[in-house]
């Protein structure tokens, strides 16, 4: 790896971080944006409410995402489009819509964050497509 960044310029290995980032951020997006504990303890040993469909998910002593909202999930209390320095009716900072909502009232955040996603994948498919099926012709227009 060291051999691979050696002789690279700085913005090749700025590229390259980017991209690293934006993919661990596609894959771990369920837990940095949630609107499920991701563990819960109960008297019989901790459980997993966000893999599981349960709808009842116990009270008690439960570690939560970062972002309290689902990228689908519409908040009721704020069904306008709020910027992030509007004042909100959430009493409590976990629960600040710190980039605002749309129109429908769903986090601008957590939409952002599952949104990465859906944009490597659209990239990894573009560059597959181009290799496959641009690239032959383009070499052999070269010949």
């Amino acid at each position: 790896m060291k051999k691979f960044f050696q002789n690279k310029s700085f913005g090749f290995r700025i590229a390259v971080l980017l991209i690293l980032l934006y993919v661990l951020i596609a894959l771990v997006a369920p837990f940095i944006a949630n609107n499920k504990p991701l563990v819960c303890s109960t008297d019989k040993g901790f459980i997993f409410p966000m893999f599981e469909n349960k709808t009842d998910i116990p009270k008690g002593n439960c570690i939560y995402a970062l972002i309290p909202y689902g990228p689908n999930e519409t908040n009721l209390s704020s069904s306008v489009s709020l910027s992030p320095l509007d004042p909100q009716k959430d009493l409590s900072p976990r629960y600040r819509h710190w980039l605002g909502t749309d129109k429908l009232g769903r986090d601008v955040a957590a939409g952002i964050i599952h949104g990465t996603k859906v944009a490597i994948q659209i990239g990894f498919i573009s560059v597959i497509f181009s290799f496959f099926f641009v690239f032959p012709w383009a070499f052999i227009w070269l010949l």
